[in-house]
């Protein structure tokens, strides 16, 4: 398939986590959960470009190094207003299209992220395509991600007046789909698991993703999202960090 847009993901993560302090930079098999995550991203050939935003807070030097090591450009910016900082990230790189994922996903399947990238590429008139997380419905929380027009995302950021929409990227086009027409991808039942947390907020998130990866670091493949929740359940991993408080904005 043709493509004429840059499609670029932007991953925002800081080091000053309130639940778990530097939790970017724990590692699994030598890695860093950051490392993980791009590197599941660098195998996905219809993404032109990975940014890391980061804040400019001198903690998050750090993350800054990793993200020189790994060979990935990156862009500091406002720590609270997170939608600000992934928008000027895309200008600063003349992004046309986001591809947002949080830096709470290290075990991301790469898979989900081209399904979200093609369909929005045959749906080129949607200002957002997205594997969410709800209560009901979705893909397990720290697989979710959307696929965001930069224009959109400008046009939603100068309407954002209130500090959860300007905390959280997608949450303002969420709310307002007569102005930004979205497609959500409902997934299919064998990973249909949205009470099933796979992301890094708490230390017990890590210890599940810890043994996850350690799991398959043989494998010739990054796992599918199916294949982590079989593994998951198979050891009931699940009992580590299902009774934590999370928040859910996809």
């Amino acid at each position: 398939m043709k493509k004429q847009n840059k499609i670029t993901a932007i991953i925002p993560a800081r080091l000053s986590s309130s639940r778990l302090v530097e939790k970017h930079l724990y590692k699994a098999n030598h890695k860093t959960m950051i490392n993980h995550l791009v590197d599941r991203l660098k195998s996905i050939k219809v993404l032109d470009d990975i940014i890391l935003a980061t804040t400019t807070n001198s903690v998050d030097d750090l993350l800054v190094n990793e993200a020189i090591k790994l060979k990935i450009n990156y862009f500091r910016g406002s720590e609270e207003n997170v939608k600000q900082r992934v928008l000027l990230a895309g200008k600063k790189y003349s992004v046309d299209v986001i591809c947002f994922i949080t830096g709470d996903c290290p075990l991301i399947d790469p898979i989900l992220i081209e399904q979200l990238i093609y369909t929005w590429l045959l749906n080129k008139n949607f200002a957002m395509v997205s594997y969410g997380c709800f209560k009901n419905y979705g893909v397990p929380n720290g697989m979710d991600s959307c696929v965001i027009k930069l224009k959109a995302l400008d046009e939603s950021y100068k309407m954002s007046k209130k500090r959860e929409d300007l905390e959280h990227v997608s949450l303002h086009l969420q709310k307002n789909p007569n102005i930004f027409p979205s497609l959500f991808l409902y997934p299919p039942k064998n990973i249909n698991y949205p009470e099933l947390s796979l992301a890094l907020d708490y230390y017990e998130d890590y210890l599940v993703i810890k043994r996850i990866i350690n799991h398959f670091k043989n494998a010739k493949k990054f796992p599918t999202c199916l294949e982590i929740i079989e593994y998951v359940n198979k050891k009931k991993l699940f009992k580590l960090n299902s009774n934590l408080s999370r928040k859910i904005f996809f």
